[in-house]
């Protein structure tokens, strides 16, 4: 119960981001700490966080780079699940 009250708090206060931007920043954040982010160490990777259109392969290339060349961090699975889509 304690998580889905902590899990609402999070959801309202970026309750102004699209949603697949909160999904994508939380993804990113995973990747780069060990550690459960606060609201205001989200905000700053969902403004880097590109909004998902119609091309969504190619958003994910985009997050991929970022994670790279922001985070130094290679997801090599995630690079050939996306190769294998196209």
């Amino acid at each position: 119960m304690r998580f889905q009250a902590q899990a609402s708090v999070y959801l309202e206060a970026l309750s102004d981001l699209d949603p697949s931007v909160r999904h994508d920043s939380a993804r990113l954040w995973i990747r780069s700490s060990p550690f459960f982010p606060k609201v205001s160490e989200l905000l700053p990777i969902a403004r880097r966080v590109p909004v998902q259109k119609t091309d969504y392969p190619a958003n994910r290339v985009q997050l991929l780079e970022d994670a790279f060349y922001h985070d130094r961090t290679l997801a090599a699975q995630a690079w050939l699940d996306l190769a294998d889509e196209f």
